[in-house]
């Protein structure tokens, strides 16, 4: 993988892998890779493409999102 961003020169390192994963791994990338940047968006990618669901606008705008995504994660099990 650091060849491969190395080889295309790569500036902006956009991760969407999840934590505790991608801080590791964008720690780990940005010692070995030739990046100047690297964002992680954790599960922004699955939003924008609809693959999870995201909280009621009310929710979001309250700042207590997390409160939907527990809820939905307890049902789960």
């Amino acid at each position: 993988m650091v060849n491969k961003i190395n080889k295309n020169k790569i500036d902006y390192l956009w991760m969407g892998v999840g934590n505790p994963k991608q801080e590791i791994l964008a720690n780990d990338l940005f010692d070995k890779a030739k990046v100047k940047y690297i964002f992680n968006v954790g599960a922004s990618f699955d939003f924008i493409t609809g693959k999870k669901k995201r909280a009621h606008k009310l929710l979001q705008s309250l700042g207590i999102e997390w409160l939907y995504k527990i809820g939905r994660a307890s049902c789960r099990e």
